[in-house]
This record gives C-alpha cells, structure tokens and sequence, in this order.
C-alpha cells in the first residue's frame, strides 16, 4: 500500500491540478475503496464549470466501481465486506441522526453529503471517485458485487439506482404507459428500469437519433425525434397514437433532459391522474409555469421530484 497518492483535483471552475495527498489510516469504522471505474454524470460537469456552488477544491466523481482494500473491523460487520470484495458505494453519506434518517428515509437527510461534492481539503481528503483511493466513512452504504461483474456495467449502478428510485415513486407497474423524455444516461437507464417495472408502451423522446437508437435496443417500444421546431400538440398526438388511446396521453412521464423546455413539454403529456417525476437537474433558479387549476386540481396530476438513489 502506497503512503502517498495522487489525485485530479477541480480548483476552480474549469480548472484540474494533480495534487499529493496522504493515504489515510483506517480505523474500526472506516475503509478504503481502490477505484477501478468512475463514471462522468452531468454533474460532475456543471461541478467542473463552477455551477451550484461547488466547495472547491474537489476530487471529483461519485458513480463508484472499485475493490476494498482495507477495512476496519466494526466497518466489516456493518458493510459485510472484506479486502478484495468488489463494491459500490452509494453517493449519499447520511448523518443516521435527523428525522428522516431516524425514519430510514436517508435520501432526505437535511445533513446529507454527497461523494465526488466535499472539499478535498477537508481530512482525510479522499472524497471523489475520481482520485486513486476513495475513502469510506462508516455512514456509507457500501454494496458487493460478484466478483464476475462485469465493471462498465457495475459502474452504471448508481444511475440504473436514480432510475429506480424514479420508477418507485411514480408507481410504475405493469401496463404503465410512461413517457421518458432525454435519451441521456439517465433518459437511457430508466428505459431499462421502466421495462422491469412492466410499462407499456415505454416511449422515449429525444433530439439525437443515436441516442434514441439506444434507447430502442435497450428496450424502449417506440422512440420520437424531436427537436426545438416540434409543436407540443404534435408531440401529444405521437404519444396518444403510442398509447393507442386518442383520448388519452400517458400514466407517468419522466423528465430526465435538465430543461426548462422539457418539463414544460411533459406536463403536457399526462393524462387526467397522471404522474411527472422530474429526475433531470435544471439548476437553481429554473422556474416552470403549472396551470394549478386545470392541470392539479381538475386534472389531479402529480408533479414531483426523484433524487438521486437512495432507497432503491
């Protein structure tokens, strides 16, 4: 084990140093995570350009694939891990104190804190999956993986998790006609997740054609181009045509493409009763006009968030 590691750090918007770091000592209630993959969320991008207040200096990346490598012995029992077993670790770091938590809604902790978005220069340091080394704070929730899994797959887990969270929360069952709108990673995995709840039809909207060709080989049973020139009435009738159902749009829409644009679409793209869970990351500010009237009280439409995994 090395004593001395060294890390891509984001010191400012647009702006990476390779840093050295100490490795940290491991006591009873910490491990030690060696990364194998990480994957780049669009997160980590908007971090990279400075937006939403990032507590730089950051080790980025919190889509986490690796092997433990040191463990302590109380972190062993609660994580049932040993040196060499294959993990994911979860993107929250709950504080297990605050009323949600105490609930076992720990994806609503108010102290929460989120890996790849805690200051490097806060010890031990090692809070990115970006870096070498991700260190493991015992509030972690850490799964095993077989030790056949195959990596680029096991990397996915944490955004395959927000689209299962999703999923749960719009009460996606067998038959659900829903409506996925962004063919990005997230648009992408929740197709997935979508078909193993049972949807259908699951109908994907998107702007780029190869993306939407992903989307139809993982699953999707119809897929629409769109583009900023489509009017949303003709946008509604692909979906009522989708749904077989000229009289009716869909169940559950989920918007996972981050625009303003794109909430206001799927709002109306839900029939009377139906459910928007939005899913995509806008940024702070970002307001969508809702009809309240006609769309919440006499249509009795639900318009909620999903974020991030926790729980799924």
């Amino acid at each position: 084990m090395p004593v001395r590691m060294t890390a891509p750090v984001t010191v400012s918007p647009n702006t990476i140093e390779y840093r050295e770091f100490d490795m940290p000592k491991i006591g009873p209630r910490d491990a030690l995570v060696r990364m194998k993959l990480a994957g780049v969320c669009g997160t980590d991008v908007h971090l990279f350009h400075g937006d939403w207040n990032p507590a730089y200096p950051l080790i980025q990346g919190h889509e986490i694939f690796g092997e433990v490598v040191e463990v302590g012995s109380e972190a062993a029992i609660k994580h049932n891990v040993k040196p060499g077993d294959l993990v994911n670790a979860e993107v929250l770091i709950p504080c297990n104190d605050c009323y949600f938590c105490e609930r076992g809604d720990y994806a609503r902790c108010v102290k929460v804190e989120l890996f790849g978005n805690i200051s490097c220069a806060r010890p031990p340091h090692l809070w990115g999956g970006f870096g070498p080394y991700l260190y493991i704070p015992y509030n972690t929730r850490l799964h095993k993986f077989p030790m056949d899994v195959i990596p680029e797959a096991a990397v996915l887990i944490e955004p395959l998790g927000t689209a299962i969270r999703a999923c749960k929360r719009s009460d996606v069952s067998i038959g659900t006609s829903t409506v996925i709108i962004g063919p990005g990673p997230i648009g992408l995995v929740s197709v997935v997740a979508a078909k193993a709840y049972g949807a259908s039809p699951v109908i994907l909207l998107g702007t780029r054609e190869d993306r939407l060709a992903v989307g139809k080989q993982l699953g999707a049973d119809y897929i629409v181009k769109i583009d900023s020139r489509t009017a949303r009435e003709e946008v509604a009738e692909r979906v009522r045509e989708c749904v077989n159902d000229h009289a009716l749009l869909a169940e559950v829409v989920l918007e996972a493409a981050g625009t303003v644009e794109a909430q206001k679409m799927g709002l109306g793209l839900l029939r009377p009763t139906g459910v928007m869970t939005i899913m995509g990351a806008t940024g702070m500010g970002k307001t969508v006009q809702v009809d309240t009237y006609y769309e919440l009280l006499l249509g009795e439409q639900r318009v909620q968030g999903s974020n991030l995994s926790g729980w799924a």
